[in-house]
């Protein structure tokens, strides 16, 4: 398994809370993956059932991690940090459409 190597910063101290964290590569995938999963199943409902939930309450926590662990991903992983950014960009969208349903 790959590992990306960690530079110290004031962005990822707060996720990660330490310099000598690795963060491996399969990580960073599931964390791309677990807020993937997460936006699918909150939208997977009816209108109504997507207006009760809390989508920005479970969405942003998963956005702030994955946004603190960009820092720690080398530039090698491209299509990862794309992956990640388009990931991100979708979250904010429905989070968005959730705001204009309330």
């Amino acid at each position: 398994m790959n590992t990306v190597p960690v530079t110290r910063n004031a962005a990822n101290d707060s996720v990660y809370g330490s310099a000598k964290v690795k963060l491996k590569i399969g990580d960073f995938r599931s964390l791309i993956e677990s807020l993937n999963f997460s936006r699918g199943w909150l939208t997977g409902g009816t209108a109504s059932e997507f207006k009760k939930q809390n989508i920005p309450g479970s969405l942003q926590p998963k956005i702030a991690q994955l946004q603190g662990a960009l820092p720690l991903v080398s530039n090698r992983y491209a299509n990862d940090i794309q992956r990640a950014h388009s990931a991100i960009e979708h979250a904010a969208d429905v989070i968005d459409r959730w705001r204009l349903c309330q």
